[in-house]
């Protein structure tokens, strides 16, 4: 498996970044598609955002033209940005995101904590989910203050009307500690690995193992 750590800078470097997330975009609005016609309901499928793709006038206006070619709503998306990507959006991508977020489109704030953090991202565009860094994630029951810092992210999470996502969690223990912390929802290893589209569409209507078990409050 190739992580993204391991080819999105030297795409960036090469200037590939925005033909990759054009392959990207289109790929998934057509694999959404595909499992919509087959009569299945998945959650809405995350799509990373660079900073690059922000910046540049009319990316909005590709987003909306791959829904329209794949005849999927806004709904079945969301669209995850960097603090870095929010403060460097160009306005048309940014009136595009707001048109398409009152239409359905979810909208993450990611690797929250690790930029310049300010209630500014907040009034720029709002957000449906913040994911703090995996960092505090990893620490959270080694450090008081990692665990400080996810609880206060919930708070304020809360506060705009958004859910904390905690990103990285490899363990049941970590899992547990972001719960208790007031995170909404988790990303990481102790959920699933990397899956295929076929795999990931047999898991639709099945309980996970770890969720269905129960976990302490």
């Amino acid at each position: 498996i190739l992580y993204p750590s391991g080819f999105l800078g030297p795409a960036a470097e090469s200037g590939l970044l925005p033909s990759l997330g054009r392959w990207v975009l289109d790929a998934v609005c057509s694999q959404a598609s595909e499992w919509a016609r087959e009569g299945r309901s998945p959650p809405p499928i995350a799509i990373n955002v660079s900073p690059q793709e922000l910046r540049s006038k009319g990316w909005g206006r590709l987003l909306s033209q791959a829904l329209t070619r794949a005849r999927i709503g806004p709904s079945a998306l969301a669209i995850e940005v960097t603090e870095a990507g929010l403060l460097v959006a160009a306005d048309d991508n940014l009136a595009m995101l707001s048109d398409l977020r009152a239409r359905g489109l979810h909208l993450t704030l990611d690797d929250f904590g690790t930029g310049a953090s300010s209630l500014q991202h907040f009034r720029r565009l709002p957000v449906d989910r913040i994911k703090i860094d995996r960092l505090f994630v990893h620490d959270v029951n080694r450090e008081v203050s990692s665990g400080a810092i996810v609880k206060a992210s919930a708070l304020l999470a809360d506060s705009v009307g958004a859910k904390l996502v905690a990103k990285g969690a490899e363990s049941v223990e970590q899992l547990s500690a972001v719960r208790r912390l007031g995170a909404k929802e988790v990303q990481g290893f102790v959920l699933e690995r990397p899956l295929s589209a076929s795999e990931i569409a047999a898991l639709f209507h099945v309980d996970h193992p770890i969720l269905s078990a129960g976990l302490p409050d």
